[in-house]
């Protein structure tokens, strides 16, 4: 092989047992046994310029030589080139470059010269020189698996908010500026923006464009450089203060042995890596649900501020700037609680999945390109999406056993619901709305208008007295093989109201004393519901035609139907969908 393969012989990876994928020492280590990993690189630059390959991309397992390297007190910048604000993601350059035979040399003389020099000095090494499939394989015992990190989680944000190892030199009582940036066009650099702070996603892609760089490359080029910069200067703090001590210590005349001195040293040093405090630096320590459950959780986690007000009035469509001919907009004006919604998601990005703006800012009317054209009604009601006000309740309430029982057979916005939200506003007039002089209050005036409105919202309504419930209900207009049914009516019923309990979406939408009955009744009206109809006003013995048509099924299969799928949703398992004596005493004739 060539000299260029000989520069990183002083590098000692006395650990590396990796990459044989021919069958040189592939399994040596226990951890590459697994089904799956997250650590799985595929080699793809040449093939990036250069069309045709003579073989496929090479296959890089990116832990097993970090772990390598960190036995020999090695790091990063042994393979990646070191740069102002952290490392390359790139081997040993910063660039592709044109020349793909250049490119191919490099990682060569890189990758399998560092193989042979641990070879020569008969250390347990991966593939060598004309071992190409070793590396150039496509077929592996283990899938490329890696689960997404959440750094939009608000105890991970928080965790580095509150961190003392991350210093902003700009402001050292404020640590944003480390980590989220703004590109200023005069200074022509990227600078820290108080009060600009958002997510990664909203500037980097999936894709680099010019001088910035994707989303992949600029977050672990960030987050992996500065876990490495705080474990290093963590460690240097902590050994200077164990020496520190060792020197202070009184001298024993007690004479150790060699093994014992060795023990005491890896005592040490095991004192000193549990002391340091930092973020994980593997694929592994990042992208598995394993290691992603032991991530330290903050609960609860104290409100992180950007400007936000407590709460804002959310304005209708401004009538007095739509265009000639267009139809006027009704709907009344929304007081949107902003503080009560904070603290019942897990990140911004629930709402503000691109930027953190108003809807509006990307949203419009009739919609428009930077909102994907996707119109502001439909942005706040699309059933579908988890990002709307309509869609973020539809999921809650479906994902909430104490709430799926009913929400399956009533809809999430049900006949009139819209007034729930859409409601006169004090301090706002229609006449404001209409001539447009609403949408001229500034953010403060809608802040403050909204705080006293959130002040003197009445209290949720109280459901139903128990007691004014009928304790049992019998069934038996069917009954034929089995004795009537006694519905244990009240049970049930303080069941459903103690499973709502705390819960502020049904406090705000649970608007009558009644509205705990409209699942089993649903379609009565509320006002009617503390003496409802029989079943059988509407559903048949017999299903006929027409009712089939209107999906109205047959007494006893709207009976079955109800009950069944409730139980389902709830997650009750006794009785059982087929354990018919569960509900009904079998007759004995």
């Amino acid at each position: 092989m060539e000299n260029g393969r000989k520069l990183l012989r002083g590098i000692a990876l006395a650990a590396i047992a990796v990459i044989g994928l021919g069958g040189i020492a592939l399994f040596a280590s226990p951890s590459l046994a697994a089904d799956s990993r997250p650590d799985v690189i595929r080699i793809d630059a040449i093939g990036q310029l250069k069309k045709k390959l003579e073989m496929p991309p090479a296959v890089f397992l990116h832990d097993e030589h970090t772990k390598a390297l960190a036995a020999a007190g090695k790091d990063c910048s042994v393979c990646h080139t070191a740069a102002a604000t952290g490392h390359t993601v790139k081997f040993q350059r910063e660039g592709d470059g044109t020349d793909p035979k250049k490119l191919e040399k490099l990682y060569h003389n890189g990758c399998i010269g560092c193989h042979e020099n641990m070879a020569s000095d008969n250390l347990k090494t991966g593939p060598l020189d004309g071992e190409c499939r070793a590396c150039h394989n496509t077929k592996l015992p283990f899938k490329s698996v890696q689960a997404p990190v959440k750094m939009g989680s608000k105890s991970l944000h928080y965790l580095h908010v509150s961190s003392e190892a991350i210093v902003n030199p700009a402001d050292p009582q404020e640590n944003c500026g480390v980590c989220h940036h703004v590109y200023d066009a005069k200074l022509k650099k990227l600078v820290w923006k108080k009060g600009q702070e958002d997510a990664c996603a909203s500037c980097h892609g999936d894709k680099a464009e010019g001088s910035k760089p994707s989303l992949q490359t600029a977050v672990h080029t960030k987050c992996v450089w500065c876990h490495e910069n705080v474990a290093q200067t963590s460690r240097a703090y902590y050994t200077s203060q164990a020496e520190a001590k060792k020197a202070q210590a009184p001298k024993s005349n007690k004479t150790l042995t060699a093994k014992q001195i060795k023990a005491e040293a890896a005592a040490e040093a095991a004192a000193i890596e549990a002391a340091i405090v930092t973020g994980p630096t593997t694929c592994a320590g990042c992208h598995t649900e394993a290691a992603q459950s032991k991530f330290k959780q903050v609960s609860p986690v104290p409100r992180l501020m950007r400007g936000q007000p407590d709460a804002t009035v959310l304005l209708p469509v401004n009538n007095a700037k739509r265009p000639v001919g267009a139809p006027e907009a009704g709907m009344k004006p929304v007081v949107f609680n902003h503080k009560a919604h904070e603290a019942s998601v897990d990140s911004c990005r629930t709402c503000h999945h691109v930027r953190i703006e108003s809807c509006t800012v990307c949203h419009t009317v009739d919609g428009n390109k930077d909102g994907n054209f996707v119109k502001l009604a439909d942005a706040m009601h699309a059933p579908a999406s988890d990002s709307s006000c309509v869609g973020c309740h539809k999921q809650t309430v479906m994902t909430k056993k104490e709430c799926a029982g009913c929400h399956g057979a009533v809809p999430v916005m049900a006949p009139g619901s819209c007034a729930t939200c859409h409601k006169d506003v004090k301090g706002i007039t229609a006449a404001q709305i209409a001539d447009g002089s609403a949408f001229e209050l500034s953010k403060e005036q809608l802040a403050d208008i909204a705080a006293q409105n959130v002040a003197e919202e009445p209290k949720p309504v109280k459901p139903l007295d128990p007691a004014e419930v009928p304790e049992t209900v019998t069934i038996g207009v069917l009954s034929h093989d089995f004795e009537p049914s006694v519905f244990p009516h009240r049970k049930i019923y303080e069941a459903l109201v103690k499973g709502t309990g705390e819960n502020g979406l049904a406090a705000a939408f649970h608007t009558s004393p009644l509205s705990m009955c409209a699942a089993c009744h649903h379609n009565s009206p509320v006002a009617d519901l503390k003496t409802p109809p029989k079943c059988a006003s509407c559903h048949g013995i017999q299903a006929d035609k027409m009712a089939a048509s209107v999906n109205k099924p047959s007494l006893k299969a709207a009976y079955h139907q109800q009950c069944m799928a409730c139980h389902d949703r709830m997650q009750i398992a006794k009785p059982a969908a087929t354990d018919c004596a569960g509900c009904h005493t079998p007759r004995v004739n």
